[in-house]
């Protein structure tokens, strides 16, 4: 018998923002339903001052702003409290190289990030984070909208990202 708290892995690509699952946090609805509002506003995929990361203060401890370069690695512009006690050190600053070198840890993160650069909607994932040296696998909900770095650019280069951690049995992380 599976734990009440555990869920299946699965990602999906939001078309509207009812496509999240009802069960996800607030958080990532009222991000979701944002950004389809800023869409419909600018035509297209909003830039980086059309969706603020400061509108989502309350939640910026699960907060992530990165930067796609042009060699395909992710620079992290910003990133919350939450991911330094996951990764037990600061990473705002870090590139995705330097923070998971072996390419295979990083696999669902790099599709994803690879999805929403490539489609411009946004990802929403449900996964289980098995690289880290703990007794147990830390589970999460994500959300990862794409953003422009301004309003002429066509190409989506910024991912403003929340993400959700939990035990298996559903309490939150840490």
């Amino acid at each position: 018998m599976m734990d009440e708290g555990f869920r299946q892995p699965f990602c999906l690509d939001l078309n509207r923002p009812t496509d999240l699952p009802d069960r996800c946090p607030d958080a990532f609805h009222d991000a979701a339903n944002r950004w389809f509002c800023r869409c419909q506003e600018t035509g297209g995929v909003p830039s980086r001052k059309e969706l603020d990361p400061l509108q989502f203060f309350r939640f910026s401890p699960s907060l992530y702003l990165a930067q796609i370069e042009g060699d395909g690695d992710v620079y992290l512009r910003f990133a919350g409290d939450h991911y330094r006690q996951l990764y037990g050190r600061e990473i705002t600053g870090m590139r995705l190289s330097d923070l998971l070198p072996d390419r295979s840890q990083a696999n669902p993160l790099r599709r994803d990030i690879d999805r929403v650069k490539g489609t411009g909607r946004p990802v929403y994932r449900e996964d289980v984070m098995t690289w880290r040296p703990v007794p147990a696998p830390v589970h999460y909900d994500r959300l990862m909208l794409p953003l422009t770095q301004h309003r002429d650019a066509a190409e989506v280069s910024l991912l403003l990202g929340i993400a959700f951690f939990r035990h298996r049995d559903g309490t939150p992380w840490p």
